[in-house]
């Protein structure tokens, strides 16, 4: 994740964010690559990064790994890497169609899923070095998930999961959680609940301060 030109940015965006515009995503096709947008998984250095970050916390002893996409789901967009790989599967141009478009979907599903097994691959081999396995736990949204390109079953197949989180994100919504315990039935996978709660200084509530806390 990225803060762009918000204050927070100073702390978080990293070094790379500011040295490489070229690799933020494109939420549209005609987007300029100097915006306010997190990094690609798209990119190979991207990956790279992101993998090594989690690897390093791996080593230092974290008895997991969490990736939450829930609250920001767009990992990819019309960037380069994608666009080339759309042609050469589909024999069109991409920015003609909608991100969510079963054709994009179909291209992000396998930039991701190629990502997450070299992340399960490098937690492995810390993993095995300690004698125990680095789980990797995922929140992302509880529906429409597909949209953005990420493929929980091929993920509970490969065995590439540990822990599934289903949610929403910033408020809590009702979803079908039985689609979810039955995704991972026949597996090791696990389901956790996803319950957030916000309160705003301005929100009306019925709730006292010790109870929400």
């Amino acid at each position: 994740v990225s803060y762009g030109k918000h204050p927070f940015g100073e702390d978080f965006n990293g070094a790379m964010w500011y040295a490489h515009p070229e690799l933020r995503i494109k939420r549209s096709a005609d987007e300029p690559n100097d915006n306010d947008n997190p990094l690609s998984f798209a990119y190979e250095g991207v990956q790279k990064i992101r993998i090594g970050v989690l690897t390093e916390l791996a080593e230092m002893g974290c008895e997991g790994v969490n990736l939450d996409y829930c609250r920001y789901p767009l990992t990819m967009g019309y960037d380069e890497p994608l666009l080339k790989r759309f042609q050469e599967v589909h024999g069109e141009d991409g920015k003609n169609f909608a991100l969510d478009d079963p054709k994009w979907v179909s291209v992000r599903q396998e930039a991701h899923n190629a990502f997450l097994r070299k992340l399960r691959q490098a937690l492995d081999q810390v993993g095995e070095a300690r004698g125990k396995r680095v789980p990797i736990s995922i929140r992302l949204p509880a529906t429409k998930y597909d949209t953005f390109g990420f493929d929980p079953q091929t993920w509970i197949k490969e065995g590439l999961v540990d822990v599934l989180i289903p949610g929403f994100p910033g408020w809590d919504r009702w979803y079908d959680a039985a689609a979810w315990t039955e995704m991972v039935r026949k597996s090791k996978v696990k389901v956790w609940a996803n319950v957030e709660y916000y309160r705003y200084e301005t929100a009306q509530t019925e709730l006292t301060d010790e109870e929400v806390a």
